[in-house]
């Protein structure tokens, strides 16, 4: 009985093992979506603007979310406000809610300009009949 209390292992257990758990961070686990990460990021410019290179010049400033976020939460109440105005929204006292509101505007506004890169290439081994009626009667 003495060499049980003793022994910290405690009866049953094999010496030298140990309670180890295998902790996983939630950063290294990875989620099963279907989606292409990298066709997402690859966006077709649809005005001469996008294809100039000139982001500038939208009522926004920009057309990266991340600096359009830092912008407005940099900004104070007045430019928020004239920011808003600016706009076309009505400014409200809560500045938290203002702001999200501004960055919903902005992703819609966003969305509207960015398509995505198509991926898909030209149909092969298409009938010559079905391929007269994709060609319009040409």
């Amino acid at each position: 009985m003495s060499e049980e209390k003793n022994n910290k292992r405690g009866p049953g257990r094999p010496m030298g093992s140990k309670n180890k758990k295998k902790t996983t961070t939630l950063a290294s686990l990875n989620q099963a979506h279907g989606k292409d990460e990298e066709a997402e990021q690859k966006i077709r410019p649809t005005t001469l603007a996008q294809i100039w290179g000139d982001e500038s010049s939208n009522k926004y400033g920009t057309s990266d979310a991340k600096k359009y976020k830092e912008q407005i939460s940099e900004m104070g109440r007045a430019d928020l406000f004239r920011h808003a105005t600016k706009l076309g929204m009505v400014p409200v006292d809560n500045l938290t809610l203002l702001r999200g509101r501004m960055e919903k505007e902005f992703n819609k506004h966003v969305m509207k300009f960015n398509a995505p890169a198509s991926t898909a290439g030209p149909a092969k081994n298409v009938p010559s009949e079905i391929q007269s009626i994709l060609d319009g009667g040409k």
